[in-house]
């Protein structure tokens, strides 16, 4: 789901002005591990006179609980609590003295970080690290005080395309009983809501690749929907370690074919590939690199595609489903 936020540069903003909170006028922070879900994603951006708050992580109330939810209108005080908190821990001097890190390899299993400020003339900082620890606490007590409601004014029901990646709030009601009506877009890096929930339903096809040295380990997997039936290709070792077998259109069952869409909903496949910003230049790669094309198309022509692994589970999924295949 690019970035709802600017990103102008990875080491400052332009110009030599020297910016203060009260100049912020949109941040977001993010935590992703090795699950789909993120540990934790917020963002806080200002339109006109209210802030809209946005996010995604466990609820510390609640035992077991996931939220996600986007652009909640929240009381302006409760904004500036946490404007205040980044102006005593100087978090915008640290953030613009962050230098991000040049890889020379990177660990699949190491926690991705980001947060990134806005300000009022457009210029902003991104940074590849997460905000002080008393800025993450406020968002999560922001998160765990409104979730309810903000998941309550979310009409995923109501959304008719899934190419629309706006959801639209036609009424707000906020605590002393002030209402607002407004039409507010959704965070592109919290809309997994759309294409995550909702959008495995409008799936017409789901591609999954893997190329690397080992051509044995390398795969190509491919289930797509004509009409009313689902086909499957594939070119894979079916073992892992053998020869490649492959394969085109081959008819499976609706059962087989909802055992992949059902990973694809459940690990919001979709959203994360929507998601997906290409790595700074920064960056450095060895020549072997392992890489990895994930992409789905939908019911209205639309398609989705990132240079990112599918995970384990559709993997392994699709590898099932070829081999039960191979040997009929």
């Amino acid at each position: 789901m690019s970035a709802v936020f600017t990103v102008s540069a990875l080491f400052g903003c332009g110009g030599s002005r020297k910016y203060t909170v009260d100049d912020i006028i949109a941040f977001h922070t993010s935590c992703y591990g090795m699950e789909s879900n993120p540990v934790y994603a917020f963002a806080l951006r200002k339109q006109d006179e209210n802030w809209l708050f946005s996010a995604s992580c466990w609820v510390k109330s609640r035992e077991d609980c996931y939220t996600s939810f986007s652009s909640f209108p929240i009381p302006t005080e409760e904004a500036e609590e946490f404007l205040e908190i980044l102006r005593e821990e100087d978090e915008l001097g640290r953030l613009r003295k962050y230098r991000n890190p040049i890889r020379i390899f990177n660990a699949a299993d190491a926690p991705m970080r980001s947060s990134g400020i806005t300000f009022t003339d457009g210029n902003s900082i991104d940074k590849e690290t997460e905000l002080c620890g008393r800025a993450v606490d406020c968002l999560r007590d922001l998160a765990d005080r409104y979730y309810e409601a903000a998941e309550k004014a979310e009409p995923l029901e109501d959304v008719d395309g899934i190419t629309d990646r706006s959801v639209y709030f036609t009424d707000f009601s906020l605590a002393g009983g002030r209402r607002i009506n407004s039409s507010l877009p959704v965070p592109d890096e919290l809309n997994c809501c759309l294409y995550g929930l909702a959008g495995a339903r409008f799936l017409t096809e789901v591609n999954i690749s893997r190329s690397c040295m080992d051509h044995s380990s390398s795969y190509s997997f491919s289930l797509e929907k004509t009409e009313d039936n689902w086909f499957l290709s594939f070119d894979c070792a079916a073992d892992c370690v053998g020869y490649h077998t492959n394969a085109e259109k081959i008819p499976v069952d609706t059962e087989e074919a909802e055992e992949i869409l059902r990973i694809v909903r459940e690990r919001r496949l979709a959203s994360d590939v929507l998601s997906y910003e290409a790595p700074s230049e920064s960056d450095v790669y060895v020549l072997d690199e392992t890489t990895y094309n994930t992409s789905f198309a939908f019911s209205d022509g639309s398609s989705v595609h990132a240079p990112i692994s599918a995970g384990r589970e559709l993997t392994d999924a699709f590898y099932s489903l070829a081999g039960k295949k191979i040997k009929k």
